[in-house]
């Protein structure tokens, strides 16, 4: 490798007001409104296969024990060690990728939160948490955006302290 990418200046998500009858209340409204509607049945998934245990959970919203947002089902023992296993034969093909390729997954995924995703975070937040609208923004949306993104700007800091390596 020739040259290097340079991940872009590092900045804190900005955190969303909701203003009664602004885009963005009305768009989390939406999202509240769609995963009641929905009762999805949530598989473990590893290694992109999805395992179906049959020890069936179901999340409640904390403001309506009667409403069942969506069923999960448990991990069993065997469906760990297939997780566990698949995490330590991953690892390679992980590692050998480039640093700008392993670091650029995490700046897709603040993108994808911070655009595609906000509104649906910070709903499934504030119903199966019982959070606050505030609360939602800023634990589920900002922080985890903020920590998808700044931590690569790190992590480019420290390979450049690294003789050879980057």
């Amino acid at each position: 490798m020739f040259g290097r990418s340079t991940i872009p200046a590092i900045y804190n998500e900005p955190l969303r007001d909701y203003a009664h009858g602004s885009k963005d209340a009305i768009l989390l409204k939406e999202a509240c409104e769609r995963l009641r509607k929905e009762c999805p049945d949530i598989p473990c998934v590893v290694g992109g296969k999805e395992y179906r245990t049959g020890d069936v959970k179901k999340q409640v919203i904390c403001s309506d024990h009667q409403h069942v947002l969506c069923t999960y089902h448990q991990a069993t023992k065997e469906v760990l060690s297939e997780a566990a296993s698949n995490a330590i034969a991953s690892k390679k093909a992980w590692e050998s990728l480039p640093s700008e390729d392993r670091l650029s997954v995490f700046l897709k995924a603040a993108d994808l939160l911070s655009t595609k995703y906000r509104y649906d975070i910070v709903a499934a937040t504030m119903l199966g948490q019982g959070k606050t609208v505030w609360q939602g923004e800023i634990d589920a949306a900002a922080e985890t955006i903020d920590f998808l993104r700044i931590n690569p700007k790190y992590a480019e800091e420290i390979y450049e302290q690294q003789p050879g390596l980057y």
